[in-house]
């Protein structure tokens, strides 16, 4: 047993939050008064508005961070704003990844963490990536071919759907 300074009242240990840096291995605090302060507290929009810049901040900081250790730029169309980057999983394994690691962020954490892998992780575009999950191709792909011999990209393109692959033929 164990009473809470805030509200007075002796509640059982598993009223209290662990907490290891204190003594007594809990939070000095019970969880309903912990709960009604920080209700209290994201009330206060100075305190709400800080909070929210400072998480802003840092998740701009860690993707800045990922998207450099990959390159800082798109690998397909060289596309470098930060904002329009994100990564792409090279073995199609993200729904896998966001369940394990988490999605959004967590993964920018969990890449630094594990030292930014090289091997199954890449930087694309918001607009790449989202083609190559979808269509199971890129657009960039087809003009870099098209365009090392010069010949118009739509005419000459015949796209052939089989399962998930999309193939491209030359149209004669």
């Amino acid at each position: 047993m164990k009473i809470c300074p805030r509200c007075k009242i002796k509640k059982l240990m598993e009223d209290f939050s662990i907490d290891r840096r204190q003594k007594s291995g809990r939070n000095p605090y019970c969880k309903n008064c912990i709960n009604k302060y920080c209700a209290e507290r994201g009330q206060i929009p100075e305190i709400r508005g800080k909070r929210n810049e400072t998480s802003r901040l840092k998740r701009e900081r860690i993707k800045i961070e990922t998207m450099n250790a990959y390159g800082g730029k798109c690998k397909c169309c060289n596309e470098s704003r930060t904002q329009f980057l994100t990564i792409e999983h090279l073995n199609s394994d993200g729904k896998e990844d966001r369940k394990n690691v988490g999605s959004g962020v967590c993964i920018y954490y969990w890449l630094k963490r594990n030292g930014f892998p090289k091997d199954n992780y890449t930087c694309l575009c918001i607009n790449c990536n989202f083609s190559r999950g979808m269509y199971g191709y890129c657009p960039h792909d087809f003009e870099k071919i098209f365009n090392k011999t010069n010949e118009p990209i739509i005419p000459f393109l015949l796209l052939e759907f089989i399962g998930n692959k999309c193939i491209m033929k030359r149209n004669n």
